[in-house]
């Protein structure tokens, strides 16, 4: 099985931001992970990683987990999503950089109607959670 995506490992659009793909990994277990940094040296105070894990069923790269990180560089405030899809849960963590705990943690439940394949995703720099619940 061979995919070919001309979608999914984005170049910068912008020149005052870093190249967004920081590469991927095969788990021992035979999860794929595709990790992705947006950072701007100017235009934007927001910094954001993305962490998308995939495992191969039904001839299909199927999403099954992903980790958001953002970060506001002017006021140290940081959004933390963690979605699993195999579970259907998202937890929001919301802090500030200078502390090691998050001030606030929610959970939420979310209904996929239809699976998120490797395919699929139009734009991983442009996938916003809160479109889930």
């Amino acid at each position: 099985m061979k995919l070919i995506s001309h979608k999914l490992i984005v170049c910068r659009d912008y020149p005052t931001v870093d190249e967004p793909f920081e590469g991927f990994k095969i788990s021992e277990t035979g999860i794929l992970s595709i990790l992705f940094r947006l950072w701007y040296s100017a235009g934007s105070w927001d910094t954001t990683t993305y962490a998308y894990k995939f495992r191969f069923r039904q001839n299909e790269f199927v999403l099954i987990g992903l980790d958001l990180f953002k970060t506001h560089r002017g006021n140290g405030n940081t959004t933390d999503y963690s979605i699993n899809f195999l579970t259907s849960k998202m937890k929001i963590s919301k802090g500030l950089i200078s502390e090691s705990k998050p001030k606030s943690v929610e959970w939420k439940t979310f209904n996929l109607k239809t699976p998120v394949t490797l395919k699929s995703i139009e734009n991983p720099l442009a996938f916003n959670p809160e479109e889930f619940y």
